[in-house]
């Protein structure tokens, strides 16, 4: 929310963001010099916003770079920032734009998403990865995934996009996936191409089995 900065209206008295259980979910309004002026600042307040969602803010923020999203601190900023300065109408309309797109090739929406998940897994907001079946994992893969399997290549990987996937859909989502999957095999979409497409179930197998795997070898070396 952009506010004005008046003499009849110092920062002070300005709203703190709206209460909730007797506290302010945001910080006092904050006004830089920029665009929009010094005398015009923004309410930040948190408001539940989707991955998905928080990946469209930082898109079409054309004034940020990667130094503006290098750490999860500066990524919560930039989003609450972008949500009040831009509104949520024009952060759904890049939702909506990204959700039709292919986005593969795009650097910047891939440097975004990887920004929002680390500011998630940072900030300790669970995925319910960990609550799905290898089963489930794998469709989840299979049908929900728009990288490439060299993208794939290393647990680590595809850990972190199955913890996006699961910030993304939800993990009753995923559930609901599998399961629909077991009746309707041909809704597999592989990322690649149509000459590849029929060993992209089988990789995701494979992927989500070594995956776990390498889950089993950490643990016993804690032990």
């Amino acid at each position: 929310m952009l506010l004005e900065r008046t003499s009849a209206r110092p920062v002070g008295s300005m709203p703190a963001g709206s209460p909730v259980g007797g506290r302010p979910v945001g910080g006092p309004p904050m006004f830089e010099e920029g665009e929009y002026g010094p005398t015009r600042g923004y309410l930040s307040a948190r408001v539940p916003l989707t991955y998905a969602v928080m990946v469209a803010a930082l898109v079409d923020a054309d004034v940020i770079g990667w130094d503006d999203v290098a750490t999860p601190e500066l990524v919560r900023y930039e989003v609450e920032y972008q949500v009040a300065a831009r509104g949520m109408t024009a952060v759904y309309q890049t939702w909506q734009r990204l959700a039709d797109a292919n986005v593969r090739g795009d650097e910047w929406v891939m440097l975004c998403r990887r920004a929002v998940l680390d500011m998630l897994i940072a900030e300790g907001v669970p995925s319910g990865v960990d609550e799905l079946t290898a089963g489930e994992m794998a469709a989840a893969l299979m049908v929900h995934s728009d990288l490439y399997a060299e993208h794939l290549s290393t647990p680590v990987d595809v850990r972190r996009e199955l913890t996006r996937l699961a910030y993304s859909y939800g993990v009753d989502a995923l559930r609901r996936t599998a399961a629909s999957l077991a009746g309707e095999p041909y809704r597999v979409l592989a990322p690649a191409s149509d000459a590849e497409a029929h060993a992209w179930p089988a990789f995701c197998r494979r992927a989500v089995a070594g995956m776990l795997a390498a889950d089993i070898r950490a643990l016993a070396g804690v032990r």
